[in-house]
């Protein structure tokens, strides 16, 4: 084994929490090449400064390190995004620009990291996901594990529904793909007893996240972040570092010190979402399943 992906089943400020994995797996594998990848919300338009007079636009993979991110929000909700592209010009004139992250993640990270766009073309995903020997996708908090109607309080499970597709297409091709749960509860969307319950479901087996690595991640968010945003961070690095939690996190416990190794076919089972092929798939069943628009 010589190279292994880590693949954050979002974007922004999980690229940024799932460092904690890579630097686990790094020591865990020293002699292979460690790299980091992430999605990119297809509510937004993405283009990439690598000077001043050049642009690039959102590709099926993009390599970030060293360039300039911006994205643009162009629909309001998945089901509402156009099928049009938009130049860097177009986007100027008619969308509000939002913070976006990754570009100073990148900056501040030893690790090259790649943007992933569900929007474009799952089959070249997956052709690029199985040139790596070994795949850790990786959700932050657990939502990743939603199990249909019965976890009716998960308000974004669509993204982290595309990653067990895409992870489920790679083990298909003979690709070695894990699913790891970093910090369990940290981003509040599962209830205390169903993150357990389905934690149990997909075998779990946990693994202390070291004080140290959320020290490290502390330091980094604190170059990265604008404004307010990255709570999920903040609730990692005050568990694992011993601060003070609020009442609604206490009720995790020691799931918000872990990262949980789980059973990847259990949670692909689990998840109706990720009977889907596609990003346009999972669309389709979440407006049923969720029988409502996913705007954030």
């Amino acid at each position: 084994m010589k190279r292994i992906l880590i693949v954050a089943a979002g974007g922004g400020y999980d690229i940024l929490t799932v460092h904690l994995a890579a630097w686990a797996v790094q020591r865990r594998y020293p002699e292979c090449t460690v790299e980091i990848g992430g999605m990119l919300n297809p509510k937004f338009r993405h283009f990439y400064f690598p000077d001043p007079n050049t642009v690039f636009s959102e590709a099926v993979v993009r390599q970030i390190n060293g360039l300039t991110c911006v994205r643009f929000r162009v629909a309001p909700s998945y089901e509402q995004i156009p099928l049009a592209e938009y130049s860097y010009a177009e986007c100027m004139g008619a969308f509000p620009q939002k913070d976006f992250p990754d570009g100073r993640t990148a900056a501040v990270s030893e690790m090259t990291l790649y943007h992933l766009s569900p929007r474009l073309d799952t089959d070249a995903l997956v052709s690029f996901l199985c040139g790596y020997d070994r795949v850790f996708f990786c959700d932050v908090g657990g939502d990743i594990l939603y199990a249909g109607a019965e976890n009716r309080e998960v308000q974004t499970p669509l993204m982290d529904a595309y990653a067990l597709v895409l992870a489920k297409k790679c083990t298909e091709q003979g690709t070695d793909c894990r699913l790891w749960v970093i910090a369990p509860g940290a981003d509040r969307e599962l209830s205390p007893a169903h993150l357990r319950a389905n934690l149990l479901r997909v075998g779990a087996e946990y693994r202390e996240i070291p004080p140290e690595d959320a020290q490290r991640l502390w330091e980094m968010y604190l170059q990265v972040r604008t404004g307010d945003h990255g709570k999920t961070i903040r609730h990692i690095h005050a568990a694992v570092c011993g601060e003070t939690l609020t009442e609604e996190l206490k009720q995790y416990g020691d799931l918000l010190h872990q990262t949980a190794e789980c059973d990847l076919r259990a949670a692909v089972s689990a998840n109706p979402l990720a009977l889907a092929e596609n990003w346009q798939g999972v669309l389709q069943i979440g407006s049923v399943l969720l029988g409502r628009q996913s705007g954030i």
